[in-house]
């Protein structure tokens, strides 16, 4: 994984690997894992993780994202999780409503972004693509694979 930044920050991926070669949307994960530098590593140079998770629920595909960060206040976290959450600078807030607007537009359903939090510990990020299966193939197999720092 290319990353720009100076932080120690080690990034474990448990994908099956029939889900290795799935396809999801541009920009979808982009913003999130960029999340947790800007917000959750912001005070912490070192001993920053990130874990990627995927699989398959029904026909639904999901991908979380956690980081060992800052987390979320309760406050910050119910704004979120309202999706009706305003910011004074103009390019907060603005990634998540993103990718939210455009699962529900190309997945339908149940399709959203779903955000967790313990604050000083960690932020989940849970992004689910409804009736992936319906409209996408996967290989046969499963696995892990660390892809370092």
């Amino acid at each position: 994984m290319n990353c720009r930044t100076e932080k120690g920050v080690h990034f474990l991926c448990k994908v099956p690997s029939e889900l290795m070669r799935c396809e999801v949307p541009r920009m979808i994960l982009q913003p999130i894992i960029g999340n947790s530098f800007f917000h959750g590593f912001a005070e912490r140079d070192e001993g920053c993780e990130i874990r990627l998770q995927a699989g398959l629920r029904g026909s639904a595909l999901y991908i979380e994202v956690t980081d060992n960060g800052e987390g979320i206040d309760e406050k910050r976290l119910s704004e979120l999780r309202s999706w009706s959450y305003t910011s004074g600078n103009s390019h907060h807030g603005i990634g998540l409503k993103n990718i939210r607007r455009r699962l529900e537009i190309i997945y339908g359903g149940r399709s959203g972004v779903a955000v967790s939090s313990k604050p000083g510990e960690s932020t989940t990020v849970t992004v689910t693509m409804d009736r992936y299966r319906e409209t996408h193939r996967t290989a046969e197999g499963g696995g892990y694979e660390d892809i370092g720092r």
